[in-house]
């Protein structure tokens, strides 16, 4: 049986005001944009070298603007790196808090699913026992129980060819 790590009641009143301050906090990023894969894709990558080689470029344009073409927006360039850099900070303290509420949930999830797996084996058992009334629970959560841990369609066809792997070989 999973370990009870998080005992805790989170009021309504603060699960609608954690809510409403993520969705505050949207409001003050009115320029955030929802890509599609496609367009995700086809975006180059910038990482840290790339950082790094936009930061020179932009000081070497800024020094040397007889080598910025004109239709190159310079200011431009440096309200999006300073941007840039403001978002990969607010990302940074998003995404740790992001995987602790995902972590949260998981261990959540399986002190849930586990309490109900043990509630099952109890009432199965005591339907077997001839206990009134618990055959029904038992069939019914037995159906439930038996779709949340059956092998998904993917999994019993790969099963199909090891099956007939095996008896072909044999």
């Amino acid at each position: 049986m999973v370990k009870n790590q998080i005992d805790f009641e989170l009021t309504k009143e603060n699960e609608d005001l954690s809510i409403q301050n993520i969705r505050s906090t949207e409001t003050l990023l009115p320029f955030l944009v929802n890509l599609s894969v496609d367009e995700r894709r086809k975006l180059p990558k910038m990482g840290r070298d790339g950082l790094d080689f936009a930061e020179k470029s932009l000081m070497y344009a800024v020094d040397n603007p007889g080598l910025v073409s004109s239709y190159m927006d310079i200011p431009g360039m440096q309200r999006d790196l300073y941007l840039l850099k403001q978002v990969q900070r607010i990302l940074g303290v998003t995404e740790a808090f992001c995987k602790r509420l995902k972590d949260t949930h998981m261990v959540l999830g399986a002190e849930v699913y586990d309490a109900a797996r043990v509630f099952y084996r109890i009432v199965k058992n005591a339907s077997i026992s001839g206990v009134e009334g618990c055959d029904y629970i038992a069939k019914d959560l037995g159906e439930h129980y038996k779709n949340l841990t059956g092998p998904r369609p993917r999994q019993e066809e790969e099963e199909k060819v090891v099956e007939n792997n095996t008896e072909n070989q044999g």
